[in-house]
């Protein structure tokens, strides 16, 4: 069934007693193709009192679903190629790291990718086919909160099949009719609990949860054992995390229908929310065992396993989804997060290109696959893929601040701190961004701003506060006594730190009190159970080895370990000069510290600032 697409635009129509058929209500209205376009083009349809269309998820569930609902963010005209964004509001959600009592911005992105033939009803269809992606501006984690898909067929108006992340949000077409002339006024008011529970899962769509509550309500009201306004209402509450109502729903609802392997899967996930992780994993079996072809619900359990680090069963239920729907991009996206954790970065690569192929607007795969390249130090690959990351969603926050560590490992420093900063604009509260400013800044010798990020950090994030690179940088800046504490506070977070140890010294002695610096350094370093690099210098400072001996510990046969260890014991040594007032000897040492360190090393750095405070030109 091929049917004429450009039809003349007419205006949109009331459906029933409800809502505007919306089209394109949330977007301004959208241009016409490009001038050089040939393809199939759709206007917005025109819905009449008395049409219909209901669907049917995969477990057998059927619902209604009215051109207000189904059509609300579609903007017309619709062309292959288009695409466009709306906003919408989720209420009293946390999103992996983001609490918030207001509403939170959600940000959606949908694209037209093609014009094909589907079959259901007996019929096939020409539909366009549309992939959405949403996330949530600010959130933590590489979090995008949901992707799907869609078919509009404009011979029968509506969207025919829609394809979310799993079985719960799929649905397709199994009935529809046109009328041709209007009900009587009311037809479509709720009068069953069905309807209300019906019109209820519209608000839903919208989530505008206290009105689906509403009307979930109506319809127990009207008979008190419907399972499905039972199932509703729990998922109504889930979003709002409300989850000691959601639960009560749910085990409503399963008393009421035992087989119901959805409710299973959705109680197993609020457990799984809330740490309950053994009734979580009880419910998944349950679901599984009533539905063993439900890939979402392998899915489910096999993110429960992840999270307790049982990858490898968290592997085998990823590879059961896929086996069930070798199409579902997330199966693939899920499976390699868990290759990715277990090291298997090669496996992981695969998957995230699968998923990638699959659906192509899938920003965090890029993203996760973009951590891989970077990894295997593939830069024009991971740059890439940060890259079509944000092309495809330009306010998703960690590509900006993955993209800038790309830049800061190629020393780039400008462009990395870009990157940075629009990280931090997009989530002022992204504690990682400023750890990661704040080492370009380093890198750029501006200290001050260095500092600033550092200590920014560390009051967003105090499990993230670096208190030995914040030592280090106010050594840089002579703020010796203040470095003396930070290195304190980095010691009572790690007692054996040999670093922390060294400059603690240091920075106390400077201060003058070398007896109590050295008594210090003796009992820290009597305190070390092992022994790494570099503490041949704490036996150094304590007198119990003479330079000689430590530039030959310093060696190593690794030529390029040992250059580094070197150039270490070379600011060490220069160090120790300038307490014993021998600056003369101290100035060469310092200049060979500062240019032979990479600029990686904090001893670089600081044998700058101290060429710099004994006013010698720099290197």
């Amino acid at each position: 069934m091929r049917p004429r697409l450009r039809a003349i635009p007419r205006p949109i129509a009331l459906f029933g007693s409800l809502l505007l058929l919306a089209g394109a209500a949330a977007n301004p209205p959208s241009p016409k193709p490009p001038e050089n376009y040939q393809g199939p083009v759709a206007e917005a349809p025109v819905a009449q009192p008395g049409d219909y269309w209901v669907y049917q998820r995969p477990a057998g569930e059927k619902f209604k679903g009215r051109s207000e609902t189904q059509l609300k963010y579609v903007e017309f005209p619709l062309w292959v190629g288009k695409a466009w964004s709306y906003e919408t509001q989720s209420r009293s959600r946390w999103m992996y790291g983001v609490t918030s009592r207001t509403a939170l911005r959600v940000e959606h992105r949908c694209e037209i990718v093609s014009y094909k033939p589907v079959t259901m009803l007996g019929e096939t269809f020409d539909a366009f086919e549309c992939h959405c992606q949403c996330s949530i501006p600010g959130a933590m984690d590489d979090y995008t909160c949901a992707a799907w898909t869609w078919w509009y067929a404009p011979a029968v108006k509506n969207i025919v099949r829609f394809k979310g992340e799993g079985t719960g949000s799929t649905y397709e077409l199994v009935e529809y009719k046109f009328s041709k002339t209007p009900l009587e006024p009311g037809a479509l008011d709720p009068k069953t609990a069905y309807d209300f529970t019906d019109r209820g899962n519209t608000y839903f769509d919208w989530k505008d949860y206290d009105h689906a509550i509403e009307d979930y309500d109506r319809a127990l009201e009207l008979d008190s054992s419907y399972a499905p306004a039972y199932f509703s209402r729990a998922r109504a509450y889930q979003d709002k995390r409300d989850y000691e109502r959601s639960l009560q729903d749910y085990t409503q609802a399963i008393r009421l229908k035992p087989t119901d392997a959805a409710a299973f899967n959705n109680r197993g996930n609020i457990y799984r929310d809330t740490k309950d992780y053994r009734r979580a994993l009880e419910d998944y079996d349950r679901s599984i065992w009533l539905n063993p072809n439900y890939a979402l619900a392998f899915t489910n359990r096999g993110n429960l396993y992840r999270e307790q680090k049982n990858y490898d069963r968290a592997i085998e239920d990823y590879n059961r989804a896929i086996e069930f729907d070798p199409s579902d991009a997330s199966a693939y996206f899920n499976r390699a997060r868990a290759y990715q954790l277990k090291l298997d970065v090669d496996r992981a690569l695969a998957d995230y290109t699968q998923a990638i192929s699959l659906r192509p607007n899938y920003s965090v795969a890029f993203n996760n696959r973009g951590l891989i390249y970077r990894d295997k130090k593939e830069y024009e690959l991971a740059l890439r893929d940060f890259d079509e990351s944000l092309r495809i969603n330009p306010k998703y926050t960690f590509p900006y601040n993955n993209r800038g560590n790309v830049y800061r490992d190629k020393k780039d420093y400008d462009r990395a701190i870009q990157d940075y900063d629009e990280a931090i604009r997009l989530n002022p509260k992204y504690a990682l961004a400023f750890n990661n400013r704040a080492t370009a800044y380093r890198a750029k010798q501006d200290y001050e701003r260095s500092l600033a990020d550092y200590e920014a950090a560390a009051r967003i994030d105090p499990k993230l506060a670096q208190h030995r690179p914040i030592g280090y940088t106010l050594f840089f800046l002579g703020r010796t006594a203040e470095s003396a504490a930070a290195m304190e506070r980095a010691l009572k977070a790690r007692p054996d730190d040999v670093y922390a140890i060294l400059w603690r010294y240091m920075t106390v002695a400077k201060q003058g009190d070398r007896g109590a610096a050295s008594g210090e350094l003796a009992e820290n370093a009597a305190k070390l159970k092992e022994r790494p690099w570099p503490a041949p210098v704490l036996d150094f400072y304590l007198g119990k080895i003479d330079e000689k001996a430590i530039y030959a510990a310093a060696a190593d046969p690794d030529p390029k370990k040992s250059a580094e260890q070197v150039c270490e014991v070379k600011f060490f040594v220069a160090e120790a000069k300038l307490l014993n007032g021998a600056a003369e000897e101290a100035v060469p040492l310092l200049h060979a510290a500062e240019q032979e360190c990479p600029p990686t090393f904090y001893e670089s750095h600081a044998a700058r600032a101290e060429l710099k405070r004994l006013k010698q030109p720099p290197s």
